[in-house]
């Protein structure tokens, strides 16, 4: 199993980021639930190309609406 790293990043208006590195497919979602739950309300949501690696392709589908890429944004 590869190490997982999760990279949280406040900023200076108090505006939370998670970028989650060695997680394929929705095991980065998992990762970051209690911390997303904790946060507030969610301003993005991108994906790296780790997230769709996976063999749940089907899972596709349901994050159409998010963009592609690897940072999560919360306001605080």
């Amino acid at each position: 199993m590869e190490m997982q790293e999760l990279e949280i990043v406040i900023d200076r208006d108090g505006q939370v980021a998670i970028s989650v590195k060695g997680a394929r497919g929705s095991e980065c979602l998992d990762l970051t639930r209690a911390l997303e739950a904790q946060l507030g309300d969610l301003v993005e949501r991108t994906h790296t190309a780790e997230f769709y690696s996976s063999s749940e392709a089907a899972m596709v589908a349901d994050f159409s609406q998010e963009k592609i890429g690897e940072r999560r944004s919360y306001t605080a």
